[in-house]
């Protein structure tokens, strides 16, 4: 994954890319989640053709 994903990644209140598990995680309960975010960094990753999955309690595990 490029810099400039990451950089952009860390711009995000909700979620922080944490480089030991290769995961976009969520830092707030399932309830308080920003959907905006979320749907953001899926675009993000689609337009920069990152391969991801999506994992329980809005994890999003970089393949």
């Amino acid at each position: 994954m490029g810099n400039v994903v990451l950089e952009k990644l860390n711009h995000y209140k909700s979620f922080r890319y944490d480089t030991k598990t290769k995961s976009i995680v969520n830092l707030k309960s399932s309830e308080e989640i920003d959907i905006d975010e979320f749907l953001e960094i899926q675009h993000l990753l689609d337009v920069h053709r990152v391969s991801y999955r999506f994992e329980p309690k809005f994890i999003i595990r970089i393949l």
